[in-house]
């Protein structure tokens, strides 16, 4: 039986600054959703994407204070994850530097697997992107339903 599923990109909240100058971090990359399944070779490949933050030039930064969080409130459309598939939310973040080379706080995603969906709906997921003392987390949501949209009217 297929899952409905929608994500919820709440914000990126600063944790902490680290050795970055001043109180805040310019924050740019992507961030999104994803299903995924695994090819013949086992390679993870995506079915569905939805980027709900897309600023992947350094020029579109974003500063965030630390402590502080900077708003995103982008949702997906409705996807659906089948038997055997995952659902991945998380990105790619860097930080701007002026004075010396761009900072990448990686590459990381939560993994959910098809039948552990139900046990994360609407509870906030936080995923970890962190370099040099810097400590930022993007905040999501999750909601699932074992019928589509249409069903709810």
């Amino acid at each position: 039986m297929t899952k409905w599923v929608t994500v919820e990109a709440i914000g990126i909240e600063n944790r902490m600054t680290g050795d970055d100058p001043g109180n805040a971090l310019e924050i740019y990359g992507h961030l999104g959703a994803w299903v995924i399944f695994m090819n013949p070779a086992g390679n993870p490949q995506h079915r569905i994407e939805h980027l709900l933050m897309n600023r992947m030039d350094p020029s579109m930064n974003q500063s965030i204070a630390e402590h502080t969080t900077l708003h995103i409130g982008k949702t997906t459309p409705r996807m659906n994850v089948r038997p055997n598939e995952f659902l991945w939310i998380g990105g790619h973040l860097k930080e701007q530097d002026d004075t010396s080379a761009n900072d990448s706080l990686g590459d990381n995603h939560l993994k959910f697997r098809y039948d552990i969906l139900y046990d994360h709906v609407g509870e906030e997921k936080r995923v970890m992107f962190t370099e040099s003392g810097q400590f930022v987390e993007a905040i999501f949501r999750i909601r699932v339903a074992s019928r589509p949209w249409w069903h709810f009217r």
